[in-house]
């Protein structure tokens, strides 16, 4: 049997351990933001006790899930770092580092006022790559993984089939109440749509979500997932009314902030503004692409 555990070493980062038990192995899913890295590390090495971390599993290339990655690779030197093939590949682009470093600290600056933290993106790589139906072996223990576009790409979810256990990305929503989960669609509303319902199609008994933080889901996992595919219709509905309304970009992302994202930034570990912008400018780019019969301007 596993044993998961969320641990929250500062707002926005959320990092589940996994144990497996009778002396298997260890694995991290994400490692939170560089600006929490060191009581992240001190949390996890207090969970393990002495244990070995044999992997860092990356649900997606994020700052917010994986802005710590070079110091855990500091303090665990042995860790093997596992993520999608497409993850591998952002990885290797320097633009994308740069995005990450400077995501990483606009959101120091946010929660604890200094962009100085000494950021660093040499530990950012792929040890291993995974795509779905892959298995990573924890001994006895196995957790499928399952490619899940939408978010991102490289976006991939975890299930335990013993327990029948989900752990979810990001693409399959982010929960903030039993009426409204954030959909944070990126590169694919189609992808999404699919990624959801592949996640159904698992028939999960437990589902764990991102950024969740100290919250308590109060839903069963299946209607979470299906309301989700309502509530990113909700968005994509709500965006198309805006732009085809004629008025400004800019009084568009006023009304979205407003809306979707002031209305629950303190449930979301307060995920932060420039993150909520840059977030609906993708998703508005994707409608467009997806759908662009949907669109009058």
């Amino acid at each position: 049997m596993f044993e998961f555990t969320r641990i929250i070493p500062g707002t926005g980062c959320d990092i589940i351990i996994i144990e497996a038990q009778e002396g298997g192995k260890t694995a991290l899913l994400d490692v939170g933001m560089a600006f929490c890295e060191e009581t992240a590390i001190e949390m996890v090495k207090d969970r393990l006790k002495g244990r070995k971390l044999d992997y860092i599993i990356m649900s997606h290339t994020h700052y917010d899930h994986i802005g710590a990655l070079s110091a855990f690779r500091e303090a665990f030197p042995e860790v093997k770092v596992i993520g999608s093939e497409y993850a591998a590949y952002i990885l290797e682009r320097q633009s994308a580092r740069e995005l990450i470093k400077d995501m990483s600290e606009n959101a120091a600056l946010e929660y604890i006022g200094s962009a100085d933290i000494g950021f660093n993106t040499e530990g950012f790589y792929a040890d291993i790559t995974v795509k779905t139906g892959d298995v990573i072996d924890f001994g006895k223990e196995k957790l499928t993984v399952y490619n899940t576009p939408g978010h991102t790409k490289c976006s991939i979810s975890l299930f335990d089939k013993e327990s029948r256990t989900l752990l979810s990305s990001e693409t399959t929503g982010v929960y903030e109440n039993k009426e409204w989960s954030h959909m944070p669609v990126l590169t694919g509303y189609k992808d999404t749509m699919d990624s959801i319902n592949l996640c159904l199609s698992l028939k999960p008994e437990r589902i764990l979500t991102p950024h969740l933080g100290t919250r308590t889901m109060e839903i069963s996992p299946e209607e979470f997932l299906r309301n989700n595919i309502g509530y990113a219709e909700k968005f994509r509905k709500r965006i198309t009314e805006c732009v085809n309304s004629g008025i400004s970009h800019e009084e568009t992302m006023e009304i979205l902030k407003k809306e979707f994202h002031a209305k629950f930034a303190g449930t979301t570990q307060g995920q932060p503004e420039k993150a909520f912008v840059l977030n609906t400018e993708a998703f508005i780019r994707c409608l467009r692409k997806e759908f662009p019969e949907d669109f009058k301007i």
